[in-house]
């Protein structure tokens, strides 16, 4: 852009001194200049030469006059326009000061206030534009700047004449910027000729959904990908990303990003007033206070004065049920349990039956009033079916007298404090014949649960084999307390002996795909899914997402999980199950890692008892070396359950950060639970966290672990090796293992010189060992699958070099091979070097695009485990080219994902990824950001991988 440059001083000779180029955006590009007549210093923006014709210098320059008439304290004025040269430019004032892109990326989440305060003024500034009869449509945060407190929007004119050129009426051509998608509204979009004031209201929503997220409701790869989500789907929930923003604020943001302009605020005058409700309410206090108090003190109209004075009430939702474990009186013949699972098997019915949503009051009580529900009043059970927000609860007794057994069910209405329904039958004294008696009892209080007239369906309180129905109750018992080996066992039995236990089968995939046994999981959920109209809609949404992550189909999976939260906002297992995807697969969204926490943290907010997320939080806390976090949570984990597996490595690695590396024994360890030993290091090793620990627990298996977890070790070893640019140890390594006839480590030279170690000279030896996996190249197609990979290596090894004839010939076998087997894996690693063909040919723009849409595929287990499944050379290679281009906000984001715990090949990555992120924290002016990476790269021994340093690039 160095002509643009030179043809705008020439030609603004005389009227301005044009200094240097200070921003560039997709339509524009932006110069500090002086304003020699008004002795000023001014920014001059200037439309990019190549989309002058489409929109015409004389309709570029009639909507600058127009937006040069709009006076307003939150709007950048206009000063001057014209033509320079064929260079359309207009002048306005220099703001000292920065975007509110820039703030957003420099904090992340903004405050509340500082959120409300910004959407407030640019909704003034926009409110009188738009009694001007001006529609700015492409509010966004680079077009909102930030200067001595107050909140100003730029771009009224150009944002006019783009749109009246019709340059939003397509975005399909890649090269052609059209603004920002995650902003636009859905009839902006889609091409509308009819936009008004609501398109601006859209977008707006759009910007204060992203100050308090840290990112747009909507993103994805391309701007189709965009376009179609807000075109399609539901805003994500705000309440997760940032739980503490209050629920008016929520919804008067949900409002305006009505997909229908008619479902938005009609103006964005009532869109501000709505912002400003819940402010003004503490102004009308003394006033109601004040009539109040007359018209108490004249003696009139007490009862309205106690009525004003009423606390607001509580909204119950009528569709919630809470149920208590049942007292049991006798117990010489019944199991003591069977007040659990005759509660749990009215649950069961309650929770399969729409629109009903059931919650298991045991997981509120204390541990005195789980050991006996006889301590448990009703108005404990009042109070946490109020604190939960439903409006029912159900509660019971059982009392055993000689052979007989009488149960009692109670239907209690929380809102009216009225017992609804008292249900008494006598049965014989076992525990079939009760379970039996509770569903019959259950299927009579039914009805009152709906509303008269309403349609009420039976199906869930069918009678079914007995033997199935306790398996599966057991089954609900054991999942409750996190105990998944025996629930699965449970509820495998309890579908084995009845196909038509949907819900049973649902709950075994859960347990199944909680212990990472995704065949059985699989198996479960298909089982589940057979039996689709027997299910909720929330459950089988969620069956969709289960089937979804334990297939590795990481955006199917997110899709159904949030549909699952929209049924149901706040449910645990839904929370849980999306922060599992994030944390362990690897979807297309952005900043899996704070979704995953997010997440994570909104289950345990549902259900503070509830243990699986603690885990990964405990862990999280670890990794980030907070010491008392992590300490508090591994105290809960072991009051709540302190038999639980993932218990012992979470001590172990909280011992060696907190204490050191020798303070453990790790031989002992070793010997004790070597499994235990591989998950503390591995949880240390991701994102070089804490090497010295990593690296001790990893030797400690290596020396002492046997062969079940030597690969493993030697795999993660040998990465944390190369990101600590340990090279002679690592080439020691290696050569050990191959010497001892693992000729699989031999492929790790390659990629450990492709990410940046120096063991060039051991990666031309693996070249010429190519006949050792196959004489030529064609032979690749002899192999198995479990060795096509290595044609996707040596071809981006070659594209590295630049020899485009043998990345082409490598490309084409494995798209062969792709086509023939129908085989995802396969096309995914030939579309990933044609990308490197891109390159290779200086079409950057193809291979971003290609890079970028390019999904990584398998489970959890084969993404960990996989040299390439998640493709880490290309994530590497798109970081750099942008960079390159200077879109640094998309290069750090690209690179970022290196710190993911999931694959271990991205370990020998992590310092290049690093050094990028250093590169573009500091081009963004986030010094912060940048002192945190190179914190992060001298604590791995890299500091060289910076630029400047002596063997720096």
């Amino acid at each position: 852009m160095n002509d643009v440059l030179s043809r705008l001083r020439t030609s603004l000779e005389g009227r301005y001194t044009v200094d240097r180029e200070i921003g560039r955006g997709g339509m524009s590009l932006v110069f500090q200049a002086r304003d020699l007549k008004h002795n000023r210093n001014v920014a001059i923006k200037v439309l990019r030469p190549e989309l002058t014709a489409s929109i015409g210098a004389d309709r570029f320059l009639s909507e600058i006059n127009i937006a040069a008439n709009l006076e307003h304290p939150n709007i950048l004025p206009l000063f001057d326009s014209g033509d320079a040269d064929g260079l359309l430019f207009y002048s306005m004032p220099l703001v000292e000061g920065e975007s509110l892109r820039d703030r957003i990326n420099r904090e992340g989440p903004l405050p509340l206030e500082d959120s409300l305060q910004i959407a407030r003024e640019v909704g003034d500034a926009l409110a009188y534009a738009h009694e001007q009869g001006i529609v700015h449509r492409d509010i966004k945060p680079e077009n909102i700047l930030l200067a001595s407190g107050k909140a100003r929007v730029a771009d009224f004119g150009i944002a006019r004449a783009r749109t009246e050129a019709g340059e939003f009426e397509s975005i399909t051509d890649a090269n052609m910027a059209v603004g920002t998608p995650e902003y636009m509204s859905p009839e902006q979009a889609s091409g509308s000729d009819t936009l008004d004031e609501r398109t601006d209201i859209y977008s707006l929503g759009c910007v204060l959904y992203g100050m308090l997220a840290g990112e747009p409701p909507f993103s994805g790869r391309t701007p189709q990908a965009i376009i179609a989500k807000h075109l399609g789907e539901k805003v994500p929930t705000l309440s997760v990303l940032r739980p503490g923003v209050p629920l008016w604020v929520v919804r008067v943001i949900e409002k305006s990003l009505g997909k229908v302009p008619a479902d938005r605020y009609a103006t964005v005058k009532k869109f501000v007033e709505a912002l400003e409700e819940p402010r003004r309410r503490p102004d009308i206090v003394p006033i109601v206070v004040a009539v109040v108090l007359t018209l108490i003190v004249t003696g009139i109209g007490i009862g309205v004065g106690r009525a004003l004075l009423r606390p607001e009430p509580i909204v119950l939702n009528s569709d919630w049920v809470v149920g208590f474990p049942f007292p049991t009186m006798g117990r010489e013949k019944l199991s003591d349990d069977i007040g659990q699972i005759a509660a749990l098997r009215i649950g069961t019915a309650l929770e399969g039956t729409d629109p009903l949503v059931w919650k298991w009051g045991w997981d509120w009580l204390s541990p005195a009033q789980r050991q006996d529900p006889e301590l448990v009043t009703a108005q404990t059970m009042d109070d946490i079916a109020r604190a939960r927000g439903a409006r029912f609860r159900i509660s019971g007794a059982l009392v055993e007298t000689g052979n007989e057994a009488s149960v009692t069910l109670f239907l209690h209405d929380v809102l009216l404090d009225s017992t609804l329904i008292q249900r008494t039958a006598t049965t014989v004294a076992h525990g079939d014949s009760v379970l039996s008696r509770v569903v019959q009892a259950g299927r009579e209080i039914l009805p009152a649960l709906f509303e008269p007239g309403q349609e009420v369906d039976y199906a869930a309180f069918e009678d079914r084999d007995l033997a199935a129905t306790a398996l599966w109750m057991q089954g609900e018992m054991e999942y409750r307390r996190s105990r998944f080996e025996t629930a699965l066992n449970h509820y495998e039995r309890a579908v084995e002996r009845d196909s038509t236990l949907a819900m049973a089968a649902l709950k075994g995939a859960q347990s199944a795909g909680w212990l990472k046994e995704y065949e059985r999981a699989e198996l479960l959920v298909d089982r589940a899914l057979d039996q689709s109209a027997r299910l909720p809609a929330r459950h089988l949404y969620f069956a969709k997402g289960l089937k979804g992550w334990v297939t590795g189909a990481a955006d199917s999976s997110v899709y159904w999980f949030d549909r699952c939260l929209e049924e149901e906002p706040g449910w645990r297992e839904a929370h849980y199950a999306l922060g599992e995807v994030y944390f362990h697969l690897i979807p297309t969204q952005s900043r899996p890692d704070t979704l995953a926490k997010a997440n994570f943290e909104a289950a345990i907010q549902a259900d503070s008892s509830f243990t699986p997320p603690l885990y990964h939080l405990t862990q999280i806390a670890i990794r980030q070396g907070n010491v008392e976090s992590a300490a508090e949570m591994i105290g809960r984990f072991q009051r709540l359950s302190p038999e639980n597996r993932f218990l012992p490595p979470l001590r172990l690695g909280f011992e060696c950060v907190s204490q050191g590396p020798e303070s453990i024994a790790w031989r002992e360890q070793v010997d004790r639970d070597a499994s235990v030993v591989y998950r503390a290091a591995r949880m240390l090793t991701v994102a070089g966290s804490h090497p010295p620990c990593a690296e001790a627990g990893l030797q400690a298996l290596l020396a002492y672990g046997g062969e079940r977890f030597q690969w493993a070790a030697f795999f993660a070893l040998q990465g944390l090796l190369a990101a600590q640019g340990r090279h002679e140890t690592l080439v020691m390594l290696i050569d050990s293992v191959i010497d001892s006839g693992t000729l699989a480590a031999m492929p790790l030279y390659l990629i450990d010189a492709i990410a940046g170690s120096q063991v060039e000279a051991k990666a031309l030896e693996m070249e010429a060992y190519g006949e050792r996996w196959g004489e030529q190249y064609e032979r690749f197609r002899e192999f198995g699958d479990e060795y096509m990979w290595i044609g996707w290596l040596y071809g981006a090894w070659h594209a590295l070099k630049g020899d485009s004839t043998e990345v082409r010939s490598l490309r084409d076998i494995l798209r062969d091979r792709a086509d023939e087997a129908d085989d995802e894996e396969m096309a995914l690693y030939a579309e990933a070097l044609s990308g490197h063909l891109d390159l290779i040919r200086h079409d950057s723009t193809s291979a971003i695009e290609r890079w970028s849409s390019l999904s990584s595929v398998g489970i959890a287990d084969s993404l960990n485990a996989s040299f390439g499944r998640s493709i880490p050379i290309e994530r590497l290679r798109l970081a750099e080219v942008l960079c390159a281009q200077g879109r640094y906000q998309e290069c750090l984001d690209v690179a970022s994902i290196f710190d993911h715990p999931g694959p271990l090949i991205f370990i020998p990555f992590l310092p290049a990824s690093l050094a990028l992120r250093y590169q573009a924290a500091v081009q963004l002016g986030w010094d912060e950001k940048a002192n945190e990476f190179r914190t992060r790269l001298d604590r791995l021994g890299r500091l060289d991988m910076l630029p400047g340093s002596e063997e720096g690039w």
